[in-house]
């Protein structure tokens, strides 16, 4: 017990000397990549952004994107998704891009198989020197301009018209990276009449084998998805394109948090980071706290 609060309050520790004044970044001579007014002609309210990600990296950069419009009085913005070989697969690409189109701050998006000339490279933040091991994804962004946003972490990037037909589930989803060996989900066995998988059949199947069976939620497309959570009782996974969209709806959400230096546990958003994060959330890093967690979420409702 001695070792895990020193653990946990070295960590904490840690997270304060790294988070730097853009959120949560630590940059060492970085150029600025974005020169925002070179990126708008004058008279127009239009820009694009292009990402070439994976989908929780896509879903984290909307909080940049729809704060940078803010910030220019652009109503809304086209979106390009790059999918193809070294990029996103197609197949997720088409998964995503109805969630997308349906945000109110999005005129349009376009699956392409190479960045436009006149879009926002957002990928382009990893050419800068950051820290990748500090802060949150959704932060880095905000590295590609001097303008100092100030990231409204707390409000919801995405918002879908809830639907009921799980409303007294608790949705889970585990994947196979970013993993906690610490953390046994055997023991979620007695609430599996409270649970149902939300996720890929192949993640399914693997978490029906290794643990125990639980319904399936099919999904045609992420906004589905999207409006199965926004009317589920919460969220527990670890971190995942899943959890992102969890974390970018601020619906109530357990992050079965990979460990703190080995699986850079502090690069996503949790009550364990520095900035508000908004609606009813829990990291934890070991068996008994996801109980906890677990059991606190259905007092929720």
């Amino acid at each position: 017990m001695l070792f895990s609060s020193l653990k946990l309050r070295f960590k904490c520790l840690l997270l304060k000397l790294l988070h730097a004044k853009n959120p949560g970044c630590k940059i060492s001579g970085g150029e600025t990549l974005l020169l925002a007014e070179s990126k708008l002609s004058a008279g127009e309210k239009e820009i694009s952004f292009a990402h070439v990600g994976g989908v929780g990296d896509i879903l984290f950069s909307l909080y940049f994107c729809r704060d940078f419009a803010r910030h220019f009085e652009i109503e809304k913005i086209r979106f390009f998704i790059v999918a193809g070989k070294n990029a996103l697969p197609l197949p997720a690409a088409e998964f995503l891009s109805p969630l997308l189109e349906k945000q109110e701050f999005i005129k349009a998006v376009h699956i392409v198989d190479s960045v436009p000339e006149n879009a926002v490279f957002l990928d382009d933040y990893r050419k800068m020197k950051i820290n990748f091991a500090a802060g949150d994804i959704r932060s880095w962004y905000y590295n590609l301009t001097e303008l100092h946003l100030p990231g409204a972490f707390w409000e919801p990037a995405i918002f879908a018209e809830p639907d009921f037909k799980y409303q007294d589930k608790i949705f889970i989803n585990l994947t196979p990276r970013y993993r906690n060996v610490h953390i046994d989900c055997k023991q979620l066995e007695k609430y599996r009449n409270e649970l149902s998988f939300l996720g890929l059949p192949a993640e399914y199947e693997a978490f029906c084998r290794e643990f125990f069976e639980i319904p399936f939620v099919p999904c045609e497309n992420m906004l589905v998805m999207a409006k199965y959570m926004a009317g589920c009782r919460g969220f527990v996974g670890n971190q995942s394109g899943i959890y992102s969209l969890a974390e970018c709806m601020k619906i109530p959400r357990i992050l079965l948090a990979p460990d703190f230096v080995d699986h850079y546990g502090v690069i996503v958003p949790g009550p364990h980071n520095n900035h508000p994060q908004g609606g009813w959330c829990e990291d934890v890093i070991s068996t008994g706290k996801m109980l906890a967690a677990i059991e606190a979420l259905l007092e929720q409702r």
